[in-house]
C-alpha cells in the first residue's frame, strides 16, 4: 500500500486495512476472491474491529471491578439460589429488551457482585451500556449531591 492510501484508510478510521493491505491483498488472491468478495471482507473485518473496539471501551466505561461471567458463578456454593431462573433470565435477556431493574439482595459473600457483573458484561456484550457502582458509592453520592444541590445531575448521569 502506498503511503496516500495508507493515509487515506487512516482518515477513514480503517486502522485494520492500513496496516494489513498486504497480507489483505494476498490472501484475496490465494482465495480468489471477486472484487465484490474483497471488497466485502475488508468492511466486514473492520466492522467486527470497531464493534470489538467499542465493546471494550464500553467495558473500560463500566467501572466493573473484577470481569466475573455467568459461567464460573459458583451455583453450588449458594444452594438457595435458583439457578435455573436465573440463568434464564441472563439466557433470554429480558431483563435488557424489558427494561428490567435487577436489584441483588443477601449477606456478604452470596454473590450479589458477581451476578450484577455477569449480567453487566452480558448487556454490554450485546451492544448497551452500563455502569457498576457499589451501592454504599452511590448513596454517597446521593447525600453530597443533596448538599450541593446537585441531585439532578446525579441522578441523570446514571
Amino acid at each position: 500500500m502506498n503511503e496516500e492510501l495508507k493515509k487515506q484508510a487512516q482518515a477513514l478510521g480503517l486502522k485494520h486495512l492500513a496496516q494489513n493491505w498486504d497480507q489483505l491483498c494476498a490472501s484475496a488472491l490465494k482465495q480468489k476472491l471477486s472484487y465484490n468478495g474483497f471488497l466485502g471482507s475488508i468492511l466486514a473485518q473492520e466492522y467486527n474491529l470497531q464493534q470489538e473496539t467499542a465493546r471494550l471501551v464500553r467495558i473500560k466505561k463500566a467501572g466493573i471491578p473484577e470481569l466475573l461471567v455467568m459461567q464460573t458463578f459458583p451455583f453450588e456454593r449458594q444452594p438457595k439460589l435458583k439457578k435455573k431462573f436465573v440463568v434464564e433470565l441472563y439466557d433470554s435477556s429480558r431483563y435488557l429488551t424489558e427494561r428490567q431493574e435487577l436489584i441483588f439482595i443477601g449477606p456478604t459473600g452470596c454473590g450479589k457482585t458477581g451476578l450484577a457483573t455477569a449480567f453487566l458484561i452480558h448487556a454490554i456484550n450485546q451492544g448497551y451500556r452500563g455502569y457498576f457502582i457499589d451501592f454504599r458509592k452511590l448513596l454517597e453520592l446521593l447525600l453530597r449531591s443533596k448538599g450541593d444541590h446537585t441531585e439532578s445531575r446525579v441522578i441523570k448521569r446514571f
